[in-house]
C-alpha cells in the first residue's frame, strides 16, 4: 500500500485534551506570522504547514504519516489529499474543521472494522477512465462498514465512485453510504454487494443521478419519511430489492417523490402531519406492502399525473 489509515484508540477526555492542544499549537504558531517577525515566502509557509501538520498527526493519531500525500494547514481548516492505494483498518474520523479530497484513480481498501465518519467535508471526484473505489481489503472476506456523512453545512460530492462489499453496520442501516442531514451530490456511482442497501438517507436531500445499484442484499436506497432526495436515471438489478424503501413514520415537511427508474416501496404507515404536503411527481411508482399505507392527518397530498406519465 502507498499509504495507510490507522486511528489510535481514544476516550472522551483525550478528545477534549487534544482538541484544546490543537487550538493552542495553532494559535501559538500563527500568532508569530507577522511581516516583522518572520518571512512569508511560499517556501517558508509550506515548510511551516508541513511542520504543523506533522505535529498534529503525531499528537492526535488520526492518520499515520504514510497516509498523507499533501497537507495544507491553516488556523481554520485542515485539507488533505489522498491518492494511490490507501488502507483503512478501523473507523477514520474526519472532523468538523477538516476536508478530504480524494484524487481520481484512488483505491481505498477497508478492513472489517473499516469505515469513514465525516463531520467535515469530502470531495471524491473520479472520472470514467479513473474511478475512485471503496473496496474490501485484499486479505478480508468480510464486508467493511460505512462511509457516513454528518455535516449539515458542508457540500459533499461523489462522482464516478465504486462502492463494493460494504454495509456491515446495522447502526447505519447496513448501507455503504449513509447521510444524516448532510448535503451531497452523488453522480454516476455504483453500489454493489452491500450487506444491506447501497445508500441510507436520514432527513437529508441529496442529489442522486445516473447511479447503478447491483447485487445488494437490501434495497437500492433506504430513507426516512422526512428525507427529500432528488434522484433521476438510476438503475438497480440483482438479488436484493431494486427499489427505494421509505421507512414508516411521520412526514412533517414538504416532500416530493420523484419519477425515476426505481419504484418506491412502502411496507408500513406513512403519516402526513403538521400541514406538510406530499407531492407525487408524474411517472412516480409506489408499491405498497401488506401493511403499507399513506394517510394525510393534518397534511395534504398533491398528485398530478398525465396520460403519458401516470402515477
Amino acid at each position: 500500500m502507498a499509504g495507510r489509515f490507522e486511528r489510535t484508540p481514544s476516550n472522551t477526555n483525550m478528545k477534549t485534551k487534544t482538541t484544546n492542544l490543537q487550538k493552542l499549537i495553532i494559535s501559538m504558531l500563527t500568532a508569530g506570522l507577522s511581516e516583522k517577525s518572520c518571512p512569508t515566502t511560499p517556501i517558508f509557509m509550506r515548510t511551516l504547514n508541513r511542520l504543523l501538520t506533522m505535529c498534529l498527526i503525531c499528537l492526535f493519531g488520526h492518520l499515520s504519516l504514510q497516509a498523507q500525500d499533501e497537507w495544507i494547514a491553516d488556523p481554520n481548516t485542515i485539507t488533505y489529499r489522498l491518492s494511490g492505494r490507501i488502507l483503512v483498518k478501523s473507523n477514520l474520523v474526519i472532523r468538523e474543521n477538516q476536508q478530504v479530497i480524494i484524487e481520481p484513480g484512488t483505491t481505498i481498501f477497508l478492513g472489517p472494522s473499516g469505515g469513514i465518519d465525516i463531520y467535515g467535508q469530502i470531495t471524491a471526484k473520479g472520472t470514467l477512465e479513473q474511478p475512485i473505489e471503496f473496496l474490501k481489503s485484499d486479505d478480508s472476506t468480510t464486508n467493511w462498514r460505512t462511509v457516513v456523512l454528518r455535516s449539515t453545512e458542508a457540500s459533499n460530492e461523489f462522482s464516478f465512485c465504486h462502492f463494493r462489499g460494504g454495509g456491515r453496520s446495522s447502526t447505519y442501516g447496513n448501507a455503504m453510504l449513509a447521510l444524516y442531514g448532510a448535503k451531497a451530490e452523488i453522480y454516476h456511482c455504483t453500489f454493489s454487494e452491500s450487506v444491506g442497501s447501497g445508500i441510507f438517507i436520514q432527513d437529508a436531500d441529496p442529489e442522486i443521478t445516473l447511479c447503478e445499484f447491483n447485487e445488494n442484499q437490501g434495497h437500492a436506497i433506504k430513507m426516512t419519511p422526512n428525507s427529500d432526495p432528488s434522484h433521476h436515471l438510476n438503475t438497480a438489478e440483482g438479488k436484493g430489492f431494486n427499489a427505494i424503501l421509505i421507512q414508516g413514520g411521520s412526514l412533517t415537511r414538504n416532500t416530493t417523490l420523484d419519477s425515476d427508474n426505481l419504484p418506491y416501496h412502502l411496507d408500513s404507515g406513512y403519516y402526513i402531519k403538521e400541514k406538510a404536503r406530499l407531492t407525487l411527481a408524474p411517472g412516480c411508482r409506489l408499491e405498497l406492502g401488506m401493511y403499507g399505507l399513506i394517510r394525510a392527518d393534518d397534511g395534504s397530498i398533491k398528485s398530478v399525473c398525465t396520460p403519458v406519465h401516470p402515477i
